[in-house]
């Protein structure tokens, strides 16, 4: 039998396997025949990633609305923000509108099942308050998303003081998300409350979404207090938390708000239906790398060549 003339729901099967990124090689695998391009458009569309430089050339461009309000098939999407050499401030700066354009013509994508978001101020060469960031809130605002990979080291994820704008800050947007739709949430972040893993009340039900959650803190980049053990964390005065700044630091040291973490991470554990992989990851300056299994309530300490790209997933707990 012809691989055309095999029933729809096999040509389905055949052309996911293949995949987008082989049609994103080269387009013209697109236009075999009418019949391929009704099967393999939907394939290609379905998987979309974006850079800067794409994403700003999409948002500015009126058919991106046209195009993702009319494609049924988008189920997954990733933006990849790292820095080009081609970058400027000026380019920066038109990076919150373009994102908070693509938040809302994502909205009428109601087959957006996966969102992979990475953000990284290293990458982009901006330092501090110099950093335009773009609006997050809008990126973790869709309720039907059932898988998210949220990597903002370097970025202000919660309000910051210089520039306060009153709302919720990224740990209350996840911990909705995380409560709601989401199978699996894995995150790293550098700025985190207990807002992330708070529970309604003590006897919620039981969370038959959730099987998978990573939380990744990255504080190599806070410098160690004279005189502290190297796992306490000063906040600067400015960044004492407030309900009116919206701002992340309700804790003065890292080792008080890991044990806040591991408790609710355990409370959590106990209200999934159907937990694989439930993890907490810091890596901590002159400390090591400390990750907390909330399955089986292990804790460890791990020495790490160097802070960078560590794997955040569940392989990182078993190795030695």
């Amino acid at each position: 039998m012809e691989l055309m003339n095999l029933p729809p729901e096999l040509l389905l099967q055949v052309f996911g396997h293949v995949g987008a990124k082989s049609f994103r090689q080269d387009l013209g695998r697109l236009t075999v025949s009418r019949h391929w391009y009704s099967y393999a458009w939907p394939v290609l569309v379905g998987d979309i990633r974006l850079t800067a430089t794409s994403l700003l050339q999409f948002t500015a461009d009126e058919t991106l609305d046209l195009f993702l309000q009319r494609q049924p098939h988008i189920a997954t999407l990733e933006l990849n923000l790292t820095r080009n050499q081609d970058w400027t401030l000026r380019m920066l700066r038109k990076l919150g509108p373009a994102v908070e354009r693509l938040a809302t013509v994502l909205h009428w994508c109601a087959g957006l099942r996966t969102l992979t978001v990475r953000l990284r101020r290293r990458t982009l060469g901006v330092r501090g308050k110099a950093l335009v960031v773009p609006p997050l809130a809008d990126l973790l605002s869709f309720r039907h998303l059932t898988s998210l990979d949220f990597d903002a080291v370097g970025f202000a994820t919660s309000h910051d003081q210089a520039h306060a704008s009153p709302g919720p800050h990224a740990c209350a947007l996840l911990n909705g998300l995380l409560l709601t739709s989401l199978r699996r949430l894995r995150c790293r972040l550098d700025r985190v409350c207990d807002a992330l893993l708070v529970q309604p009340w003590d006897d919620a039900p039981t969370l038959d979404t959730l099987e998978e959650l990573v939380v990744n803190l990255r504080l190599h980049d806070v410098a160690t207090a004279p005189g502290r053990h190297p796992g306490y964390r000063q906040a600067p005065e400015s960044d004492q938390w407030s309900d009116s700044s919206g701002s992340c630091y309700p804790h003065q040291d890292t080792s008080t708000l890991r044990a806040i973490l591991a408790s609710q991470a355990s409370a959590l554990a106990a209200r999934m239906a159907r937990p694989r992989v439930l993890l907490l990851v810091a890596e901590i300056p002159f400390y090591g790398l400390w990750v907390f299994n909330a399955l089986t309530g292990d804790e460890r300490r791990r020495r790490h060549p160097g802070y960078g790209d560590v794997p955040w997933d569940d392989e990182i707990f078993a190795q030695s």
